[in-house]
């Protein structure tokens, strides 16, 4: 199983849900876990 913990990362998209708040979509927010800071650019703004 591949995961987002393993060490060993290829580049690529991954569409995921995560709630950020910017003000415009291509915005980049920093997603930040216990593994690091994580780069995200915003595609599609959905409002719930």
């Amino acid at each position: 199983n591949n995961t987002l913990m393993e060490s060993n990362y290829v580049k690529g998209r991954v569409k995921v849900w995560i709630p950020v708040s910017t003000r415009r979509i291509d915005d980049v927010v920093d997603i930040i876990t216990n593994e690091g800071v994580f780069p995200v650019r915003v595609l599609e703004d959905v409002i719930v």
